[in-house]
């Protein structure tokens, strides 16, 4: 009898590499929609104008460690890993539309989206259909600013795939 070993690839070592924190731009793409090239800029403006594709620039956030699912292994296996839960939160400055109402209104009831959310250079592709959770948040503070508060969760076997960001698609510009 033979067992068959995985093959786990090579990790890439570069301790001059550094990708800064904070998301700072989130999509939410539709299940069913598959980029064939997530690079190209193109791809992307076809995507959002199809509707496949709803992004949503100059956010604040942060994705901390996911938690892992387990169950009792079997034979010398303690434990097997079976899924991770994620959690991404931002917050965006932008309730001063009715339209931004609706939208996240949809968004806290849809069922078919995923989510990817960029970094300082990295686009990041993740699996797994998200539950979105919204609210507005008013301080007491006059020095404060009203926000969208959103939280994002989903489960995948996978941690996401980061890419270069499109050239100009994550890119904000003020009049």
């Amino acid at each position: 009898m033979s067992y068959a070993c995985l093959n786990y690839g090579t990790f890439v070592f570069d301790p001059c590499v550094r990708e800064r924190g904070r998301v700072g731009g989130v999509a939410f793409k539709k299940a069913c929609y598959t980029f064939a090239d997530i690079t190209d800029p193109n791809e992307w403006d076809t995507a959002i104008a199809s509707g496949d594709v709803l992004l949503l620039l100059n956010v604040r956030g942060d994705k901390p460690k996911a938690s892992t699912t387990a169950i009792p292994g079997y034979g010398r296996q303690k434990d097997i890993n079976i899924v991770k839960d994620f959690t991404l939160n931002y917050k965006q400055a932008e309730v001063t539309d009715d339209a931004n109402a609706d939208f996240y209104n949809d968004l806290f009831f849809s069922n078919d989206l995923e989510i990817i959310y960029v970094t300082e250079t990295k686009l990041w592709l993740n699996s797994g259909v998200v539950r979105i959770d919204v609210d507005t948040v008013v301080q007491e503070a006059i020095e404060t600013i009203v926000e969208w508060d959103v939280t994002v969760t989903w489960q995948s076997q996978e941690v996401g795939i980061p890419y270069d960001i499109p050239t100009g698609v994550f890119a904000v510009v003020c009049g």
